[in-house]
């Protein structure tokens, strides 16, 4: 395949299905020139390792800074190029981390080089704002709207002007810094560095930019999102002999999308999505997703949240074993026992001999990406709640012994435990012949019910908030204008009889 056409060959398959395995020995049977990049360094070297022992005359180079191994690349990664440039080695290994700085310069000249990608890689980068209208105007100072042949959008470019300003806003350099923007959270600093990326094109829908010119600024009394996105430019996949990319249920996330807008079309090598490993139990505990609200802000008169109940259950019955947790930093020091926090998951496969496995994390998405996203791709909620949530989960999960094909783990019961019933179900649906059991732990149910949340669905709808549920999705998914009264009324809707279901926005 060659990926001036416009596709992608995709293995999406299982993990632990050997994805890796067949790529590597794909690798050494062509004797092309090839790129490959990984979720960390430690792949980079289990990568290299495993490729050798293919093919012990295979030439390999590491591309990353690590100063501290032996044989390593000390090369800063922004001479990542100049490298790919000099090396005589047949492969070159890297991370997605330092592929992706590579990419905001925009480099060229790889076209003899075939590409794989292990696990799926950001395309893109959120940039998400609330400004009163006076903020926008301001902001009209650095960039510049461009007419885009998508008719709903502008490209976003930076002002040549203050070009100068910008780089050093994007470098840290405090002599720079424009007080005005208040950046103490870097939003500006992130987007100028894509602004100013050769690999990378900003966009902003016509509908945001409207909003923000129709207000009156006299009588304005709230801030308006403004959300904008950067996703890297099709040339820089287009330069290489072909692209490959290795990520089980890639059609689920955020970069396949982003990878369709571009133009991208996919052909699939493998697919293959579920498991028929025995003795898996899945264990949830409510059947609304579980949000960041849920999670810090309902608490009994004791100070316990639900997800110290949740945990409290999960450990009695895991006793004294190992576990490992994907957890949100404020929950972290809520863990006991003998565990590891495993909160970057993708190709980790040092937890293989572990049964336990505890997922209570949100990573839903704000409304400002939320927005962003469907108003520019076309991606709603569900498809990045999915990605952000339940795919992470299904990573995380396949840490532990469920990927061990060693006799001994064969028939090892594991327990994986996750806050809701969405995840639940997409992991039985993963796992075949997974149990699934929905724990009614009663502090959880007593919290929920002092702050008057309903946990079941209820079993009869009226046909007056189905119908409005019906006209309001069909609105959004043809890009017509919605009111913010007819929003709320869509979240009471959604809140009250469909609540295991994700928004469309």
């Amino acid at each position: 395949m060659n990926s001036s056409n416009n596709t992608i060959n995709l293995y999406n398959t299982v993990a632990g299905s050997g994805k890796s395995s067949k790529a590597r020995t794909d690798i050494a049977e062509s004797k092309n020139k090839t790129l490959v990049i990984v979720p960390s360094r430690n792949l980079c070297n289990e990568w290299k390792e495993k490729l050798i022992e293919i093919d012990s005359d295979i030439s390999i180079k590491l591309i990353y800074r690590d100063d501290k191994k032996e044989g390593m690349s000390s090369s800063s990664t922004k001479r990542f190029l100049k490298e790919m440039v000099d090396s005589e080695s047949r492969v070159v290994i890297t991370t997605h981390a330092t592929f992706n700085l590579a990419v905001r310069d925009g480099f060229k000249l790889l076209d003899q080089y075939d590409l794989y990608i292990d696990e799926a890689m950001n395309t893109h980068e959120i940039h998400d704002f609330r400004f009163y209208k006076d903020g926008f105007n301001y902001i009209k100072n650095y960039v510049d709207f461009k007419a885009d042949a998508n008719t709903n959008l502008y490209r976003v470019v930076a002002n040549r002007e203050l070009d100068n300003r910008m780089k050093g806003i994007a470098s840290g350099d405090e002599s720079k810094v424009d007080s005005i923007m208040n950046d103490k959270e870097g939003k500006f600093k992130s987007l100028f560095t894509f602004l100013l990326s050769a690999g990378h094109d900003t966009y902003v829908s016509k509908e945001t930019v409207e909003k923000f010119e129709s207000i009156n600024d006299g009588t304005e009394t709230t801030t308006t999102e403004f959300g904008l996105v950067s996703v890297v430019k099709p040339d820089i996949f287009k330069q290489f002999s072909s692209v490959t990319i290795l990520s089980a249920f890639f059609h689920f996330t955020e970069s396949y999308h982003v990878l369709k807008f571009l133009g991208y079309d996919f052909v699939e090598l493998e697919k293959s999505l579920t498991h028929d490993r025995e003795n898996i139990h899945i264990h949830y505990y409510i059947n609304r997703n579980f949000t960041a609200k849920i999670r810090d802000e309902m608490k009994n008169s004791r100070g316990n949240g639900i997800i110290d109940y949740m945990l409290e259950h999960a450990m009695s019955v895991i006793q004294n074993e190992k576990y490992i947790a994907c957890m949100n930093d404020s929950s972290i020091d809520k863990l006991k026992g003998n565990y590891e926090v495993v909160n970057a998951p993708h190709g980790l496969n040092d937890y293989d001999t572990i049964q336990h496995a505890i997922k209570f994390q949100s990573a839903n998405a704000n409304s400002s990406v939320a927005s962003a996203f469907l108003s520019i791709f076309g991606i709603t909620r569900d498809i990045i709640d999915r990605d952000r949530n339940v795919l992470l989960a299904y990573q995380f999960v396949m840490r532990t012994c469920i990927r061990n094909r060693a006799a001994a783990y064969a028939n090892k019961v594991v327990n994986l435990f996750v806050t809701d019933k969405r995840h639940a179900e997409f992991l039985q649906q993963a796992f075949t012949n997974a149990t699934i059991s929905k724990h009614d732990v009663p502090q959880i149910l007593s919290i929920m019910k002092a702050y008057n949340i309903n946990d079941n669905v209820k079993s009869t709808i009226p046909k007056s908030a189905y119908d409005f549920k019906s006209k309001f999705e069909a609105k959004i998914k043809n890009n017509l204008k919605i009111t913010d009264k007819s929003l709320k009324k869509y979240h009471e809707i959604m809140d009250e009889f469909y609540p295991t279901y994700i928004k469309l926005i």
